[in-house]
């Protein structure tokens, strides 16, 4: 958020949801068949602040 300049505050919450579900600490990771990338974050983030 800095590197944006975005001056909003994160605030964490352990019990929010997406669209109604509750995620646990294995619900954003990838399975046996995952298709991966290779986009790395300093990539990623330049593409962001130039758009």
């Amino acid at each position: 958020m800095r590197i944006t300049k975005d001056p909003r505050k994160i605030v964490p919450d352990v019990y929010a949801r997406y669209f109604g579900i509750a995620f646990n600490d294995q619900s954003l990771t990838t399975g046996k068949s995952a298709r991966l990338g290779s986009v790395s974050y300093e990539d990623w983030l330049a593409r962001q602040v130039s758009a």
